[in-house]
C-alpha cells in the first residue's frame, strides 16, 4: 500500500476531489478528528450532504473508525465498525489513516486503489509527497501540471494517477477560449500511455 504524504486536510480533500470524476466513489477511512475536518473541508466543494453520523467519543464512547464517502448520491458519514464487525466500504479509490486498524484492510474491495495518508514528513531522503506523486504529465512546459499550477490559455495537462508502474487512471485539464474544462476517468484496470491516449482522442477533448 502506497502512502501519501499532504501538508493538511486541505491538501488531503484537494487531491480526493480530484480523483472524483462524478461516478466513482471516494472513502476516507479514519478517526473522529479528521473525519470532522474531512467533512468542513468538503463544505467548500459541490457536494450535498446526503447522510452524516459523527459522534464526539467523549460524550458517545464511540473510538473506532468512520467511512466518509463521496459518491454521485453526495457525501456520506457513517461509523465503521458499528457493532462488533467492519462494514466493507464501497469505494473505487480509498484513503485510509495510519491509526486505522488493520481489520479495515481486510474489508476493502481487492479492486479498490488504496493509499495511507499522512501529514508527517517521509524519514525518506526523497519525502513521497503529493506533488510527486504526479509523475506523467503530458505536454507539460517547464515541469509544470495542472495540479500545481493554474492551466494557461490554450494549454493542456494530463495527470496520471499511478501505482508504481501501473497507471489506473487520470485527470485532463484544459483551458480554452475563456473557459477551464475537466475530464476525469479513474477504474481498476491498468493503462499505458498508449490507452490514455486513445481515450483522450476518442473523447475529443
Amino acid at each position: 500500500m502506497k502512502t501519501l504524504y499532504f501538508e493538511d486536510i486541505e491538501d488531503l480533500c484537494l487531491a480526493a476531489n480530484d480523483m472524483y470524476d462524478g461516478h466513482n466513489e471516494i472513502v476516507f477511512v479514519c478517526k473522529y478528528e479528521d473525519a470532522k475536518e474531512i467533512l468542513r473541508e468538503l463544505i467548500f466543494y459541490d457536494h450535498k450532504f446526503k447522510e452524516l453520523l459523527l459522534e464526539d467519543p467523549e460524550w458517545h464512547g464511540y473510538e473506532d473508525e468512520y467511512y466518509v464517502t463521496i459518491n454521485d448520491d453526495g457525501i456520506w458519514c457513517e461509523k465503521a465498525k458499528p457493532k462488533d464487525e467492519y462494514l466493507y466500504p464501497d469505494g473505487d479509490v480509498v484513503f485510509i489513516s495510519g491509526d486505522s486498524n488493520t481489520k479495515v484492510l481486510k474489508k476493502i474491495s481487492k479492486n479498490a486503489i488504496v493509499y495511507e495518508y499522512s501529514f508527517e514528513e517521509s524519514n525518506d531522503e526523497e519525502p513521497e509527497e503529493y506533488d510527486d506523486f504526479c509523475e506523467c504529465c503530458y505536454d507539460r512546459k517547464e515541469g509544470k501540471c495542472f495540479l500545481d499550477d493554474e492551466v494557461e490559455e490554450g494549454e493542456t495537462y494530463v495527470h496520471t494517477l499511478k501505482d508504481g508502474d501501473n497507471v489506473h487512471g487520470f485527470n485532463l485539464s484544459k483551458h480554452e477560449d475563456g473557459a477551464y474544462k475537466s475530464y476525469s476517468y479513474y477504474g481498476s484496470d491498468v493503462l499505458n500511455e498508449d490507452r490514455v491516449r486513445d481515450i483522450l482522442i476518442k473523447i475529443d477533448f
